[in-house]
């Protein structure tokens, strides 16, 4: 049964939901799988299937006791348009790169300038392709 909270309450533990569905959902697209092939950074299992499928029940239950959470929070679906993911996303991995340029990183020790320019060509080509792809 649903207790009202005062508005500041709703709001902040509606975001908590989204961060616990949003966790979830990674966590169960691990479980199940994907990224195991990924490039740079892969998933090894560690679990025998019957323990992978035990962790599986139990993120499925998390998510629908968090979803029932959020229901009688009298949470709202948060809706994204593809255009405001794709902007967000765009500029977070924007800020990573310009911020990873050699001038900008302080505290790591001493670079060579021939250091400094290799790392600056590879952060400055991504940047270039961050920028090809334009914001939404």
């Amino acid at each position: 049964m649903p207790l009202p909270l005062p508005p500041n309450y709703q709001r902040v533990l509606s975001s908590l939901a989204e961060i616990i569905e949003r966790d979830v959902l990674d966590l169960l697209r691990v479980l199940e799988g994907e990224g195991e092939s990924d490039e740079i950074v892969r998933i090894r299992r560690s679990w025998t299937p019957a323990e992978r499928k035990e962790k599986i029940q139990k993120l499925r239950e998390l998510l629908e006791a968090n979803r029932k959470f959020f229901r009688d929070l009298g949470g709202k679906p948060v809706t994204y348009t593809e255009r405001q993911v794709f902007d967000a996303k765009i500029t977070h991995l924007w800020t990573l790169l310009n911020d990873s340029r050699p001038e900008k990183m302080k505290g790591y020790g001493a670079l060579t300038e021939e250091q400094k320019e290799w790392i600056d060509r590879y952060i400055r080509n991504l940047l270039t392709r961050i920028d090809e792809l334009g914001r939404g």
